[in-house]
């Protein structure tokens, strides 16, 4: 039964009474009701109970004139109000005591948050720098050997690179002896032939033929040079810039 079925229902059976008397408990209980709220309608009518009994009470208050200012005083409808405001009020502390306890909680778990995460950044800053004094330590004690190694190991590439190129220089004295050699021993046997031609044949024939062999070695030679040295001036360049960025990156 809704609030307009209960209303009809009681004002029907309320027709004995004065109409004003009708009119004012009829509006007592509608405004009763709607007090209450939609989501408690069904509840108010059902702890009001049926519009007979009610009737039955309004009739007891009417005959026996306990009417203040007018208007009746419902013993019913006031310890139904009287729950409804005690459970209300109950609603609220209740409510009052889950957002209380919500908050408490939430600025708890924030401060063990930020608990933890400031106890971590700082256990971290700790670790990187004790990773640095204990760098920085082990570089100092082991600098000796270090610089010794680093000393040795420049040795080696340097007389490594020394060797190549004394070898080139050697194999281009020796390409330009061979062809100086030919020219001046073909010269000889130009010479030699108005004094003897078959010594001065000879001679041109021996300077011919260390001419052709020094100019056959100069080819190779000058272009594996051309090709050898820059190729091993980069693989050393190379060779240093891998060290240094190995070092500067474990350094860091």
């Amino acid at each position: 039964m809704n609030k307009n079925e209960f209303l009809n229902e009681l004002r029907t059976i309320l027709w004995r009474l004065p109409e004003d008397e009708r009119e004012s408990a009829l509006t007592y209980y509608e405004e009763f009701i709607e007090e209450a709220g939609p989501e408690n309608e069904q509840e108010v009518i059902s702890k009001l109970g049926t519009p007979q009994r009610v009737a039955d009470n309004i009739f007891r208050e009417f005959n026996t004139n306990i009417a203040v200012a007018g208007t009746p005083n419902y013993s019913n409808t006031n310890d139904v109000r009287q729950e409804n405001e005690q459970k209300n009020t109950q609603g609220s502390n209740n409510q009052y005591n889950n957002t209380q306890g919500q908050g408490y909680n939430n600025q708890y778990n924030n401060n063990q948050n930020q608990g933890y995460n400031y106890q971590y950044n700082n256990s971290q800053k700790q670790q990187k720098n004790t990773n640095t004094i204990l760098i920085i330590i082990l570089l100092v004690v082991c600098s000796p050997i270090i610089l010794g190694l680093g000393g040795t190991l420049v040795g080696i590439l340097v007389a490594i690179a020394a060797t190549i190129f004394g070898l080139g220089v050697a194999a281009i004295a020796t390409v330009v002896s061979l062809i100086i050699a030919g020219i001046v021993v073909i010269i000889a046997g130009i010479s030699s032939l108005f004094v003897s031609t078959w010594g001065g044949v000879l001679l041109i024939g021996t300077g011919l033929v260390v001419l052709g062999i020094g100019l056959l070695l100069a080819v190779p030679t000058m272009a594996l040079l051309a090709k050898g040295i820059p190729a091993i001036v980069r693989g050393l360049i190379s060779f240093f810039k891998n060290i240094f960025a190995r070092t500067k990156t474990r350094t860091i």
